[in-house]
């Protein structure tokens, strides 16, 4: 089986290590399949991590400014590259790693302009208002790789319809002589591996246990969830996902616990000799200061609806907000010495509390 790679998949893991990616590695290695990556999803994946690296570096050199004048002292400037030198190395670590893992990169698929052109003018998935044009080159790489093909991606509003495969796209396959063998599409690693892999591996029910119970087991998950995921809280969308407010309306920040995490080991298997695969549930809740400006106020009725006050020009309102974020995690767990070797949190919810 070939797994063929969306852009989405690896921007969510761009170094391609993390506990779902190493996860679907070896158990292709146990089935006898191999990542294959399309030259376009390379070619979109390093373009868009140089632009999140863009963004990412002129934060950190505002918010280093910004430290330095609070302090009223000179301080050292971080030392961070270019925007070009680290995208360059991420084009040469990102080939790398798919060799490494002995994945192959796919070739531009042999498709003419005017074919390309006539299914953006029919706007027949995956183009669409919002455009198409690399996801066209992606699919058509799809249809044309030979063998039994899974298609992986996060991409749901271009490729599905519901749950399945749009009925467009399944059209294609019924029709193309490219695709003579097996197709399936998963969306997201995690998708695949739920069908491909965790059904092979052996589930240890003794390690669960130990896990659940604070302080038994090879680590203990308990006090790290504690101590960790406070860190992982401080993204503004991620704060203001449970709070019903639009891109761009205020800003969050400083999280606190408010009460100790609520964490469920819902499974282990052993994902090689040594190392396990724990799912877990953890229930944290969060405290944060909610800010917003007149702006905000004016020009978005969800603010307005939120404050229910009138702010003058030139104001601006902060509250406290306590969410409960309910979030689905994946660890990758070392039984000697036993440590947590890497992490990916799977899905997040948020509840209001008050």
């Amino acid at each position: 089986m070939r797994v063929v790679l969306d852009s989405d998949v690896i921007l969510a893991d761009p170094w391609m290590r993390g506990t779902q990616f190493g996860t679907l590695i070896d158990g292709l290695r146990s089935l006898g399949g191999q990542i294959a990556v399309p030259t376009v999803v390379v070619e979109e994946v390093v373009n868009k991590y140089g632009e999140q690296f863009k963004k990412a570096r002129d934060k950190a050199l505002v918010g280093y400014r910004d430290v330095q004048r609070l302090l009223a002292q000179p301080l050292s400037p971080p030392e961070l590259p270019n925007s070009d030198a680290a995208q360059t190395r991420y084009r040469t670590t990102l080939l790398a790693r798919i060799k490494e893992v002995g994945g192959e990169i796919l070739p531009i698929p042999d498709i003419s302009h005017e074919d390309v052109l006539a299914r953006a003018l029919a706007r027949l998935r995956p183009f669409s208002a919002r455009g198409g044009y690399r996801d066209c080159l992606i699919w058509e790489t799809v249809l044309q790789t030979p063998g039994v093909v899974c298609f992986v991606t996060r991409n749901k509003r271009d490729f599905a319809e519901g749950d399945n495969l749009h009925s467009e796209l399944a059209r294609d396959l019924e029709r193309t002589s490219y695709r003579r063998d097996g197709f399936e599409v998963a969306w997201g690693v995690s998708h695949f591996n739920e069908a491909h892999v965790l059904p092979h591996l052996r589930q240890v029910e003794e390690v669960r246990q130990r896990l659940e119970t604070e302080g038994a087991g090879p680590v203990d998950l308990h006090e790290w969830i504690r101590t960790h995921l406070q860190d992982y809280l401080v993204d503004e969308d991620l704060l203001f996902a449970g709070m019903g407010m639009p891109d761009g309306a205020g800003s969050a920040g400083l999280p606190r616990l408010t009460a100790s995490p609520k964490v469920e080991v819902e499974e282990v298997w052993e994902r090689k000799p040594g190392r396990y695969l724990v799912r877990v549930t953890a229930e944290l809740p969060v405290t944060f200061i909610a800010s917003f400006e007149a702006e905000d106020y004016a020009r978005y009725e969800e603010v307005r609806n939120l404050l229910g006050e009138h702010m003058p020009p030139g104001s601006s309102a902060t509250l406290d907000w306590t969410n409960e974020f309910i979030l689905q995690m994946l660890f990758t767990v070392s039984r000697e010495p036993g440590e947590i070797v890497d992490w990916d949190v799977e899905e997040v919810s948020t509840r209001y509390l008050y």
